[in-house]
């Protein structure tokens, strides 16, 4: 659920994501992308999705409009200006993340170190969302009626909690990882 609620935070709450706005997610196919990558096409907009060569076809499946590999086309090379860039990966600046926004643009930091969050600029959002059960519904909705994918990439027994870390540390996960309890 924290990639599902941190993605509604941003686009729904943080800014608003109206029908024919541009949005950037780049780390498309982590957990907070790949639920970006959907929450802002049911919202209208058109998607380009950044993320590596092995999941161009996950970001199409989910839907993205355009896909860009990283490995190839870095995201602050791009040429094209987005009304939102929704970093969920952290390795985009601020400084250098505003040149990817059209002129009423707004880029959102999934992550951000303090100093970021502490010298953040009007056109620049950061920080959490509450988690609040009215969410987790209206994701359960989405999931339920077909608008929402949950991508998984790996399920961990909760006594393998370290390993279930590691693999989301590594970078390489898809998705979410699960930790269940009942294993």
């Amino acid at each position: 659920m924290f990639g599902g609620l941190t993605a509604l935070h941003f686009l729904r709450d943080t800014v608003t994501v109206r029908p024919g706005d541009t949005v950037l997610v780049n780390g498309a196919s982590g957990a907070i992308g790949t639920n970006a990558v959907q929450l802002a096409k049911n919202a209208g907009a058109t998607v380009t999705a950044v993320t590596s060569t092995a999941n161009l076809d996950l970001a199409r499946r989910l839907r993205a409009d355009r896909v860009v590999d990283y490995t190839v086309t870095p995201p602050l090379t791009l040429t094209d200006r987005f009304d939102i860039v929704l970093d969920a990966v952290g390795n985009i600046s601020p400084r250098r993340g505003v040149t990817l926004l059209s002129e009423r643009g707004t880029l959102l930091l999934a992550v951000a170190d303090l100093s970021e969050t502490l010298s953040l600029r009007r056109r620049v959002k950061s920080g959490s969302g509450a988690e609040r059960a009215v969410d987790v519904e209206h994701l359960v909705e989405l999931l339920a009626t077909g608008r929402l994918e949950s991508v998984i990439d790996s399920t961990y027994p909760l006594a393998q909690a370290v390993r279930a870390h590691e693999r989301v540390d590594s970078g390489r996960k898809v998705g979410n990882v699960i930790l269940n309890p009942g294993d």
